[in-house]
């Protein structure tokens, strides 16, 4: 008699279960690709030799002291690459950018620049990838083209300004814990 009523008990507790909404947590897959838009600036310095660049090659750190962009309001960050100055390419670019609430979105790059009719100011182009960060850009991705001037103020330092557009995907809702 136990029995049976244990048994009508679970059948009954099934049933309510099987009522009960299911609410869905977000998926990564909810990604969405959105428009991407950064402007940049601060100062860079040149490492000679950098022990993370081949010895045909300058170490560059780059500090971004100023900027804005969609999806992080005011930013800052730091990137490094090597680049090769008497052939202007740029190569092994790493770095991140950093919204004010402290999610962050990781780069690598490479590129090429060049000397303007004025030496102490080089156009600089390269590709951008993103792949991950931190908080809302956890499992960001996306790519974006940049145009940067650096203007030299002496030999090994001066400050770069610059403008990447793209596209980057992540979920919104990933948020930092």
């Amino acid at each position: 008699m136990q029995v049976s009523r244990f048994l009508k008990m679970l059948v009954v507790l099934s049933a309510l279960m099987l009522l009960i909404p299911v609410t869905a947590a977000a998926d990564p897959g909810d990604a969405k690709e959105r428009p991407f838009k950064v402007e940049f600036s601060g100062p860079f310095e040149i490492e000679y030799p950098a022990g993370w660049c081949s010895p045909d090659t300058v170490g560059v750190t780059m500090t971004f002291t100023g900027g804005h962009g969609a999806h992080f309001g005011r930013l800052a960050g730091t990137a490094q690459h090597c680049t090769n100055m008497a052939t202007g390419e740029i190569t092994n670019g790493a770095g991140y950018f950093e919204a004010a609430n402290g999610d962050r979105l990781n780069a690598t790059y490479d590129g090429w620049g060049s000397p303007t009719a004025d030496p102490s100011v080089w156009d600089i182009s390269a590709g951008h990838e993103y792949a991950g960060g931190t908080g809302r850009f956890a499992n960001a991705d996306g790519h974006a083209v940049g145009a940067t001037k650096a203007f030299f103020v002496g030999e090994d330092y001066g400050f770069v300004e610059g403008t990447l557009v793209g596209t980057l995907s992540y979920d919104a809702s990933d948020r930092r814990n």
